[in-house]
């Protein structure tokens, strides 16, 4: 067989019709970030009282965030999460706690897409890792 000809076979291969209709659906519509440089305070909202705990960003998009908690956080229950940048920029968001893990993980899912968090994250993002 010359060149020619294997590389014909090659483009025979990719000619090949492809079904996408068994692999898994990936739901998230949203790159999440892991950053290490972000602080962050879960507010837990319950009727006039608002307790503040202190937790571990473990990832964050423009739709949500993971973090980790040293205390309980309501399941279902309505939340706002505080960021802080190292160069001084906040964010507050309102959020649903939407699942919980025995590890003290917990997913926020936020009340509303918050674009300005996504523009801001992907500007200030310094490492790049890839899971």
């Amino acid at each position: 067989m010359n060149e020619e000809d294997e590389l014909v076979n090659v483009f025979d291969d990719l000619s090949l019709d492809l079904n996408f209709n068994n692999l898994p659906v990936n739901k998230r519509m949203a790159i999440r970030y892991r950053r290490k440089d972000i602080k962050a305070i879960v507010r837990v909202r319950k009727l006039f009282l608002h307790k503040g705990v202190n937790v571990i960003l473990h990832d964050i998009s423009s739709r949500g965030a993971g973090v980790l908690s040293p205390e309980k956080i309501p399941l279902k229950g309505k939340v706002s999460l505080h960021l802080l940048f190292n160069d001084g920029k906040r964010f507050v968001i309102d959020a649903k706690v939407v699942y919980s893990l025995q590890s003290n993980l917990y997913g926020l899912k936020f009340t509303k897409v918050n674009n300005d968090l996504a523009e801001y994250l992907l500007q200030t993002q310094t490492d790049l890792t890839f899971n």
